[in-house]
């Protein structure tokens, strides 16, 4: 009896380990998984707004909200492509016009492979655009004027608070 109790807990403990160790591989699989359908929403999203960007934001000025890439450390966090597509979601809520960018894509940017969320809001000026800024709360760190185009250097197309 001594024998096969001590094989029972054994065992047990055994499962329980290999069950801990399995839980922990399917939450990484998951975690994995969901990085990379995020990875693709914004990717579906960066294609569905180019086209409202290249006829209704080129030649205009509008907010720049956010500047995102995956591993960047800024606002107290490490971001991550469920972290910006959530960010892009909430800025959309609350922006029904904003749209997101590959910089990759635009000239007008300095440097590719980030996604920058543009609030829509459509601008004469420069300074138009970075009134909206004020007047929605927004400090100069989260948001700027920014004029897209769809060819052209990125000089004079960017204007800080």
């Amino acid at each position: 009896d001594r024998g096969s109790s001590s094989t029972a807990t054994a065992k047990s403990s055994t499962n329980s380990a290999m069950t801990i160790a399995s839980s922990a591989s399917s939450n990484a699989n998951q975690e994995a998984q969901d990085e990379q359908a995020a990875g693709d929403a914004i990717q579906w999203q960066i294609k569905h707004d180019y086209p409202i960007v290249m006829n209704s934001l080129r030649g205009k000025w509008t907010p720049q909200l956010s500047s995102k890439q995956v591993d960047l450390v800024a606002d107290g966090q490490t971001w991550t492509n469920r972290s910006i597509l959530a960010e892009f979601l909430k800025t959309r809520q609350a922006n029904p016009n904003a749209v997101i960018v590959n910089t990759s894509e635009w000239s007008v940017f300095d440097v590719g492979g980030w996604w920058v969320t543009l609030s829509g809001e459509l601008y004469a000026t420069a300074d138009e655009a970075n009134a909206w800024c004020d007047s929605q709360g927004y400090d100069a760190e989260h948001c700027l004027a920014k004029r897209m185009e769809s060819s052209g250097s990125p000089q004079g197309t960017t204007k800080s608070r």
